[in-house]
C-alpha cells in the first residue's frame, strides 16, 4: 500500500508523541518526519518532501512560528497540503493561517478529527478551497496595488525567472530604465532584492522571513 507521507511541526514532545502514534496507526498514513522549530521544519521538509504537513501555530517562544513555517513552505514549487493544528482559535490567527497557505485548521481539542481532515484533502475542490484561492489572490493583489502597470509587468517577468538583461530585450527598454523601475518596485514592496520581492509576494504578505 502506498502511504500518505506526513510531517509534524510541533514543539511539545507529548503532543508530538500522541499525534505520531495516532496517525501511524492509520493504515494509509506514515509520519516520516518531525520538527519543533521553523528552521528545522524547512530543512526536514526539503529533505523528505512529505505530502501533508501538520503545523502548530506557536513554536516555542515564537508566537507566529507556525504561520511563518506555512508561509515559507507555500513558496515551494510544489507546496504540500498544510493543516494548522493549535489551541488558538482567534479569528485573526485562523485568517493568517489560511492566508499563509493552510488548507485546513484543526483545534487540538479536536485532534481525533485529523485522520478525516487529512483524507479530505485528496477530494475534489470544495467551495471552501475555491474561497481560499480567491482570498489568497486578493492578498497578492493587495500587495501589488501600489505598482504602476509598467512596474507590474516587470514584476511578472521577474516572477517568471527572467534576468534584467532578458527583461530589457523583452520590453525593448534600456538598462537604466529597467533598473530605475526595478528600484521603484523594491522600494514599494519594502524589500532589498528581486528574490526577496518574489518571496514576499509568494508568502502573500503574511510573514516576512
Amino acid at each position: 500500500m502506498n502511504h500518505l507521507k506526513l510531517m509534524i511541526v510541533e514543539d511539545d514532545p507529548n503532543w508530538l508523541k500522541l499525534l505520531t502514534q495516532m496517525l501511524n496507526e492509520e493504515p494509509d498514513f506514515l509520519v516520516a518526519g518531525a520538527a519543533d522549530h521553523y528552521e528545522e521544519a524547512i530543512r526536514i521538509y526539503d529533505e523528505l518532501k512529505p505530502d501533508v504537513v501538520l503545523v502548530d501555530v506557536i513554536l516555542g517562544k515564537d508566537l507566529h512560528g507556525g504561520i511563518k513555517t506555512a508561509a515559507e513552505l507555500g513558496t515551494r514549487t510544489a507546496p504540500p497540503d498544510i493543516i494548522m493544528l493549535t489551541s488558538l482559535t482567534e479569528a485573526q490567527v485562523v485568517t493568517q493561517s489560511f492566508a499563509a497557505g493552510a488548507v485546513q485548521y484543526v483545534a487540538k481539542k479536536n485532534y481525533k478529527e485529523l485522520p478525516g481532515a487529512i483524507r479530505s484533502l485528496s477530494r475534489d475542490f470544495s467551495p471552501l478551497s475555491l474561497l481560499l484561492d480567491d482570498y489568497r489572490r486578493l492578498r497578492v493583489e493587495e500587495q501589488l496595488k501600489g505598482l504602476t502597470p509598467s512596474e507590474r509587468h516587470i514584476f511578472e517577468l521577474i516572477e517568471q525567472g527572467m534576468t534584467m538583461s532578458q527583461i530589457e530585450q523583452q520590453l525593448f527598454k534600456s538598462h537604466s530604465t529597467v533598473k530605475n523601475q526595478m528600484n521603484k518596485i523594491l522600494k514599494k514592496l519594502g524589500v532589498a532584492s528581486r528574490k526577496e520581492a518574489v518571496a514576499k509576494i509568494k508568502r502573500k504578505g503574511v510573514y516576512k522571513v
